[in-house]
């Protein structure tokens, strides 16, 4: 109840100390957490890079058994032929290799193509093992090999790899930082 002759006041809102301290604070957080969200966003562009390549391994692994044939997974940037270097971040594909000579020719069917890779990823193998070849068993011939997932430079985030052993199964590790350089 309101006494006559006085007033209330129905003033809501901040003052301005009040305001300047809640931007204050929120710049605070914001300066601590940027930096975080943009590793954490790394991290995932990292693994689902590592990923995309597993699940084409054990594709091409799995066409070998049910197709009965040999097939050939390589690095490619022109989504047609291998390309003859250990760079699987410009793209790659998975073909049923009907000649057995490991390299795509006429008439031997593309099964999967793989896009290049997020800017300043880097996805490679060694220099003498630019194939990956399974056998109708599932099984991989030549040597075992590594894929090397690296994070652009300066990124804070545990290089990843793949390795295929001789018996055609893939399994997902974490590698030194320096394997990068």
């Amino acid at each position: 109840m309101q006494r006559k002759g006085t007033t209330q006041s129905a003033a809501h809102g901040f003052t301005l100390l009040e305001a300047l301290l809640s931007v204050a604070i929120l710049t605070t957080i914001l300066a601590a957490g940027v930096p975080a969200f943009a590793s954490l966003a790394q991290k995932t562009a990292l693994r689902a890079e590592q990923d995309t390549m597993f699940a084409a391994i054990q594709y091409a692994r799995g066409l070998a058994v049910t197709t009965a044939s040999r097939v050939v997974l390589c690095p490619s940037n022109s989504e047609t032929m291998c390309q003859d270097d250990p760079d699987w971040h410009k793209g790659w594909i998975v073909f049923v290799d009907d000649n057995h000579n490991r390299e795509r020719d006429e008439g031997e069917t593309i099964y999967l193509v793989g896009d290049k890779a997020e800017d300043g990823f880097q996805i490679t193998s060694s220099r003498y093992r630019r194939r990956i070849g399974f056998l109708p068993t599932g099984m991989s011939y030549g040597s075992n090999v590594t894929l090397r997932f690296c994070p652009p430079s300066g990124a804070n985030v545990v290089p990843k790899a793949i390795v295929i052993s001789n018996s055609g199964r893939p399994r997902m590790t974490e590698i030194p930082v320096d394997s990068c350089n």
